[in-house]
């Protein structure tokens, strides 16, 4: 490595000095203030904006930017769980003593007519227990919690199972993969199945869109089927280990969303994996192999990818949300929680297909 280095007198983040303190929160008043630092491209009232306004509860949180209203909204719930008797930590509860917001990349920023959309967000959280004496030990000294969290939201992923219309039972059928740039990872050729941020919209809305977007197929929001949702509609999320299945120790459970976190030790990232189901023409799914789609305005540009369903769990093998959804869908349809059947209505073909010369 070879390096030019500019200034090496950079100021840590300790030395600057908070830029609001949070008091209360939802017309309460915070068991302890919470100071807050922020960068220099992050002003304290866009840090208010991004929290409902005590005038309208109701209100969205401004830049598309659900984010960090839901992690603390969720993370001060969960707190107050801490209150029950049989809570592990009732006797040491944690509290969250300060936010630290390192980082702050915008989409945008002063687009003619259209809101700031802020992307993501670092901090790192304040998270520890009053100090205590621990056992043998003289002074007094606090338990702490890894605060280190990148926010960037919800996303939504889809299994889409198609099938030739001429063909039957578990015959041909293939899942739509997609094959794109994902710097992340290193890689130019990432496989994995269709997904996208939620930007405000509902869950099956944004489902619906990504479908149309990537693999160019028109759905409704009837079409979907929410399998996170099935998975998860009789599991309890509690702070303690049941000793029994389905048994749940303390009077609450805490908040979480029916979904999949492929990264919960750094990353707030939650993606409720659906099911799209369709029979196409057989020229249709030809037509779909290799198929360039992605919004290239938005930094997309993705291929599309045709995989036999039995091979799909290789072909999505580096992809968390791809064996995950792999899974909900063998388990969910061995226990009957959807029809085992493909649609029998056949989609329509899209006008480029239609227009082709027929052979």
């Amino acid at each position: 490595m070879f390096a030019v280095v500019h200034d090496d007198h950079i100021p840590a983040s300790s030395l600057r000095g908070a830029s609001l303190t949070l008091q209360e929160y939802n017309g309460e008043e915070l068991t302890t203030a919470i100071p807050v630092y922020l960068p220099h491209n992050f002003t304290a009232q866009e840090f208010i904006a991004l929290f409902p306004q005590p005038s309208s509860p109701s209100s969205k949180p401004a830049f598309t930017f659900p984010a960090l209203h839901n992690w603390f909204s969720r993370l001060l719930s969960n707190f107050k769980l801490q209150n029950d008797a049989l809570h592990p930590f009732q006797k040491r509860p944690y509290k969250l003593f300060e936010i630290d917001v390192q980082a702050v990349d915008w989409f945008w920023r002063n687009r003619p007519g259209q809101e700031d959309k802020l992307g993501f967000m670092k901090i790192q959280a304040k998270i520890e227990t009053d100090p205590y004496v621990h056992g043998e030990e003289e002074k007094a000294r606090a338990d702490w919690l890894p605060g280190a969290v990148f926010l960037r939201g919800g996303s939504v992923a889809i299994l889409i199972i198609v099938q030739p219309a001429d063909a039957r039972g578990e015959d041909e059928k293939y899942v739509i993969l997609t094959v794109q740039p994902r710097i992340a990872a290193g890689a130019l050729a990432f496989t994995e199945i269709p997904a996208g941020m939620l930007d405000g919209n509902s869950f099956k809305g944004t489902a619906a869109s990504e479908i149309e977007e990537e693999a160019k197929l028109k759905v409704t929001e009837s079409d979907l089927i929410n399998m996170s949702e099935l998975a998860l509609e009789d599991v309890p999320v509690s702070a303690t280990t049941a000793t029994t299945w389905g048994e749940v120790h303390g009077n609450e459970t805490e908040a979480a969303e029916a979904a999949m976190y492929p990264s919960p030790g750094a990353c707030d990232e939650f993606i409720p994996l659906f099911l799209c189901q369709k029979r196409l023409t057989r020229r249709h799914m030809e037509w779909l192999k290799g198929k360039a789609t992605g919004l290239r305005d938005e930094g997309e540009n993705i291929t599309l990818k045709l995989v036999p369903l039995r091979r799909a769990w290789r072909e999505g093998a580096r992809d968390a949300k791809t064996l995950a959804a792999l899974a909900l869908y063998e388990n969910l349809k061995r226990e009957g929680k959807f029809s085992p059947y493909m649609p029998s209505d056949v989609e329509e073909e899209p006008i480029e297909v239609r227009e082709q010369p027929q052979l």
